[in-house]
């Protein structure tokens, strides 16, 4: 069997390129103009369409660099107070993470479902405390977490609910995409994500003030909409924003890619149930758990191996590599080495390259300084990664799998993994 192509791109963003290219100004705010498109506003109508005809409900769609800007544009929109603290997941990507430090904010890690390996109402009530401004819950590998009690939750306790959808466009949760319940969405369009722009990202929002708050903080605050009244806090430079921009080459693309999202996606999908039926009858594994209402896109399938075979996990997947190979799929071992609290930049506080530095063994860490003022008495734990411990995301770590494939697999292609992994564990 060999390894099936992937097609990604063909005359449509070719000619969507040409367009763009023919404006000779990629800069989407250019005030001579693309004399055939306007690349800025017809993306951000395309995704706005997008999701609001799948969710429901009218969203507003802010563009970004990348899914890190989106996640750091959510914060600074939604106005997360320096000092307090936001709650996220210990196995995701460091771009989860790391906005929250730069937006001067403390990241609290709550631990994860054992079955999922998600964030639950639970593990985020368990980190609460009076001091948390927000929650980034993470829809890991494509997988929508369980919105709802998260939600409820958060609503009680006047907590932000960003949903870091970077893995899980085309996912869906009790028949809305995944993204669109919290108070931003973030969603990430880099080469690795289902569809392209390259390099890109996007934040959903509801309403208008914080469609203006992220517009402008992706911007440097340049009031791109023409708010006329000095007064606004939307008005030019009344408030601050970095340079989270795309150019028309990313927006064109994303015009030729958002289309095909749902075929694409149902092909991951297609796959990845796939292997969910047939790991769920091996013994000694443990697909990650799907919520019954939820529809996985499946970024990646992840699996754990029970206690009494874990023992064995370099041969299963050792296995899975040499069935892997051949038909271009990839394999490895959970998501990440470690979780983000055991990394070294967290470890040692060295979140603006204090390492080296003669002072390095306290580094100075501006968001501590702001939440002592804020709030006398903080304990020093919060600040102190070295004692965070969250067991569910250390037996993650420990004894998950995954399994990475693209939209030209297909089910079969999933049987040979998975038959794989049968035959190393019924010996």
């Amino acid at each position: 069997m060999t390894a099936p192509e992937r097609i990604r791109f063909d005359g449509v963003e070719r000619q969507l390129l040409d367009a763009a290219l023919a404006g000779q100004e990629l800069w989407p705010y250019s005030s001579s103009g693309n004399p055939k498109r306007n690349f800025w506003n017809e993306a951000r109508e395309a995704l706005e369409n997008y999701y609001s005809d799948t969710s429901g409900e009218r969203l507003r769609a802010v563009p970004a660099g990348s899914g890190t800007a989106a996640i750091h544009v959510a914060l600074g929109g939604l106005q997360i107070p320096a000092g307090t603290e936001v709650i996220v997941p210990p196995i995701t990507d460091m771009g989860t993470v790391m906005p929250v430090i730069f937006q001067n904010a403390i990241p609290v890690f709550a631990d994860l479902d054992p079955n999922t390996g998600l964030l639950t109402a639970e593990t985020i009530a368990r980190a609460t405390t009076s001091r948390t401004s927000a929650v980034i819950v993470v829809h890991l590998g494509g997988s929508p977490a369980d919105m709802e009690p998260i939600l409820d939750f958060c609503r009680q306790n006047k907590i932000k609910v960003i949903e870091d959808a970077a893995q899980a466009l085309g996912a869906s949760y009790k028949g809305r995409p995944a993204g669109t319940r919290g108070d931003a969405g973030c969603f990430s369009l880099n080469s690795q994500k289902h569809i392209t722009c390259g390099e890109g990202g996007f934040v959903l929002v509801r309403s208008e003030d914080d469609f203006l708050r992220c517009l402008n903080f992706s911007d440097k605050h340049r009031n791109r909409t023409d708010v006329r009244d000095p007064n606004s806090e939307h008005y030019f430079y009344n408030g601050s924003g970095l340079n989270y921009r795309m150019s028309d080459l990313e927006f064109a693309m994303l015009l030729g890619q958002l289309p095909k999202l749902s075929s694409v996606a149902g092909r991951f999908t297609a796959v990845g149930q796939r292997l969910d039926e047939r790991l769920k009858k091996v013994p000694g594994v443990r697909p990650q758990e799907r919520h019954p209402d939820a529809i996985s896109s499946y970024f990646f399938q992840m699996f754990r191996l029970e206690p009494h075979v874990v023992g064995r996990r370099e041969e299963v997947l050792n296995a899975m590599r040499a069935a892997a190979m051949p038909i271009g799929m990839g394999v490895g071992k959970s998501y990440g080495s470690e979780t983000l609290y055991r990394t070294g930049v967290f470890r040692n506080r060295n979140f603006f390259d204090t390492f080296g530095q003669p002072n390095n063994e306290k580094p100075v860490w501006p968001a501590e300084l702001v939440a002592r003022q804020m709030f006398p008495g903080i304990p020093d734990t919060v600040f102190d990664y070295r004692q965070t411990d969250c067991p569910e995301a250390e037996a993650w770590i420990e004894s998950a799998l995954s399994i990475m494939f693209h939209d030209g697999h297909e089910p079969h292609h999933a049987d040979v993994i998975a038959d794989a992994i049968e035959t190393v564990l019924s010996t």
